[in-house]
């Protein structure tokens, strides 16, 4: 009798998320723009050149080590309401979750001190939706 109402309504009452998430291009750009704003204010600053050429290697090993922006979720993603998720055939227990800025990103942290940020950019719109959803009524 209601199936017609249950295909209609946007949010679902499924209680997991499968997601595939994709590198992300804003992931990317926020790092580049990082980059970019601590390079340009390192190299205009009245501070001695051997502490510049210090703070730019730091820089820069700070990047390659992925330490200035959190790791971004990418690859197999399932979520569960119960706050267990599987990233990449690992299993995590969900700490807590982040979402002032959901409408770029999603912040998990996980119960081992791991954290990811999950873009919104890395899968597509419906899918990353119902994830907010499902985020809402679980908590």
């Amino acid at each position: 009798m209601h199936q017609w109402l249950i295909k209609l309504s946007h949010t679902t009452s499924a209680r997991f998320v499968k997601l595939q998430l994709n590198p992300s291009y804003s992931a990317l750009f926020a790092k580049g723009t990082i980059l970019g704003c601590l390079l340009f204010f390192i190299v205009l600053s009245s501070i001695p050149l051997a502490a510049s050429l210090y703070c730019l290697a730091l820089m820069i090993r700070l990047f390659r080590n992925n330490h200035v922006i959190l790791n971004s979720a990418y690859g197999r993603f399932d979520y569960k309401e119960d706050g267990d998720i599987r990233l990449n055939d690992r299993t995590y227990r969900l700490k807590s979750v982040d979402q002032i800025w959901a409408q770029f990103f999603v912040k998990l942290q996980f119960e081992c001190g791991y954290s990811v940020l999950l873009w919104r950019d890395s899968c597509c719109e419906r899918e990353y939706r119902h994830f907010l959803a499902n985020l809402q009524r679980a908590r």
